[in-house]
């Protein structure tokens, strides 16, 4: 049974935190966890990542079965992913106050040791194992293009002007487009999902010596206080999954 432990701080700049995230384990022993960043307005990346969050829940508590094949999980995964996508894009067409609102998504599932994640923008997650971390998603944002064409280097990019610009998100047209990847689950295994809130000051090197440093409910609460510490300037979210 995994161990999972979250948290989301407001940081010391932004008067809401629009950062949303939710976790459980299954009677069926899937773990599960789902992490957004919500954007646009006063109130609507409020609602975007609230609303995802909650669809998102509903869908895989509701329809997720361990029967599912691991062939299926991905495209489960994805038409949960674009079920939310389309219901917020609903509302900001009813509502123009919501107008434009979006959020990120990073969604984890663990099901018959294998690790399935999908996800939206640039939230992201990061596989800790045998004391070596792999950032498991890729950004979908204008640096990452950028660092992909060759034209700008990892280090440009942690301080380029650009570097929040996101390329994909949901809620901002009816279909969306939802990258998935998985990988065998290993006994000892641990797992990060956060939000940028976290990664825009703690590179991978951080991250590993955080864990290496903490366990469970400690390792969340010193990354999140090293993001402040280092600024805080968004809202900061993690959820740690471990055995």
């Amino acid at each position: 049974m995994s161990n999972i432990f979250g948290q989301s701080d407001i940081g010391r700049v932004r008067p809401t935190n629009q950062d949303r995230f939710d976790y459980g384990t299954t009677i069926e022993k899937i773990t599960w966890v789902v992490v957004c960043d919500g954007m646009g307005g006063t109130n609507g990346g409020d609602i975007a990542s609230s609303m995802a969050v909650e669809s998102i829940k509903n869908t895989i508590t509701r329809d997720f079965s361990e029967d599912i094949s691991h062939n299926e999980v991905e495209q489960f995964l994805k038409k949960a992913i674009n079920k939310a996508n389309f219901e917020i894009f609903s509302r900001s067409q009813k509502e123009p106050e919501l107008s434009g609102m979006g959020t990120t998504v990073v969604l984890l599932l663990i099901v018959k040791g294998k690790i399935h994640i999908a996800y939206v923008g640039d939230s992201r997650a990061y596989l800790v194992r045998n004391g070596e971390i792999q950032q498991l998603t890729e950004d979908h944002s204008m640096v990452q293009q950028l660092i992909n064409d060759g034209e700008i280097t990892d280090e440009e990019a942690k301080d380029h002007p650009q570097k929040n610009i996101i390329t994909r998100a949901l809620g901002i047209s009816k279909v969306v487009e939802v990258d998935y990847i998985s990988e065998k689950k290993l006994e000892g295994d641990l797992i990060i999902s956060c939000t940028d809130g976290l990664t825009n000051y703690l590179d991978q090197n951080d991250l590993l010596t955080c864990v290496k440093n903490n366990n469970g409910d400690t390792l969340v609460d010193e990354m999140i206080s090293m993001a402040n510490e280092r600024g805080g300037n968004d809202n900061i979210t993690a959820v740690v999954v471990s055995d």
